[in-house]
């Protein structure tokens, strides 16, 4: 049955893992440079964890770890995955408190994260598309982070149109859609191959975020103007005492 929606990410929940554990991201190797940047054993939160991949991996390697994220559907699939000792909450990222401050915030492919262009520059990008929402999370997100903790965003190059061969005979394709200004609109489309059935379809809106923007509400609450890890994996900026 065809599935669609418009900015909830409820409809491509069902077909989530198979993306991402089909080549879109290596969580190992991701989990790997994290752990030559967070703490030994530090105290994580993730926003938009989506359905725990990520978490996994750092709860496999010893961190004390929590998430976030919007769409209840992918926090059901987290809860299966990781048990009932990994905390997971439903929320915005604009408003929400949890109460509790942590040494490392990642963002990875979530909220918002690095983008590398062509030139080998970087900027930003974000499923928040409007400027006032991006700052209002920003400073949401930083009362989350201990003095001298870490926000740490992982990196990926500029969205385009992309077509995968995934495992159980089904193809992904993402198409995107220039609106101006730096908006722009993501399709993600799951075919099954032998009958051509349409598994999931979603539509989200998105936007690159200017550097001036991102950095400068980050430096206004203390933060480091960002450092790329070695591979070029992740941006970490650092609170201040």
């Amino acid at each position: 049955m065809s599935k669609e929606s418009i900015n909830q990410y409820d409809t491509m929940a069902e077909c989530y893992n198979l993306l991402m554990l089909g080549g879109y991201y290596d969580y190992q190797a991701q989990a790997q440079t994290l752990a030559t940047i967070l703490p030994p054993k530090a105290k994580i939160l993730e926003i938009g964890a989506g359905t725990g991949l990520m978490l996994k991996e750092l709860l496999d390697l010893g961190y004390q770890v929590t998430g976030i994220d919007h769409t209840q559907a992918m926090l059901d699939q987290a809860k299966n995955l990781l048990g009932s000792e990994v905390s997971l909450f439903q929320t915005d990222v604009t408003d929400f408190d949890l109460g509790q401050t942590y040494q490392a915030i990642i963002s990875n492919g979530g909220v918002w994260y690095g983008v590398w262009w062509e030139d080998g520059k970087f900027g930003y990008c974000g499923h928040l598309p409007d400027q006032a929402e991006v700052l209002k999370s920003i400073r949401c997100v930083v009362r989350h982070i201990a003095p001298k903790g870490q926000l740490v965003l992982s990196m990926q190059d500029a969205h385009c149109n992309k077509i995968m061969d995934l495992p159980q005979d089904v193809t992904y394709e993402q198409r995107i859609h220039d609106k101006g200004n730096g908006v722009f609109e993501k399709e993600y489309i799951f075919v099954r191959n032998s009958n051509h059935e349409r598994l999931c379809y979603q539509k989200l809106t998105l936007a690159y975020i200017d550097n001036s923007v991102f950095e400068s509400a980050l430096q206004a609450e203390g933060f480091t103007k960002p450092v790329i890890s070695p591979d070029k994996r992740y941006m970490v900026f650092t609170a201040p005492d």
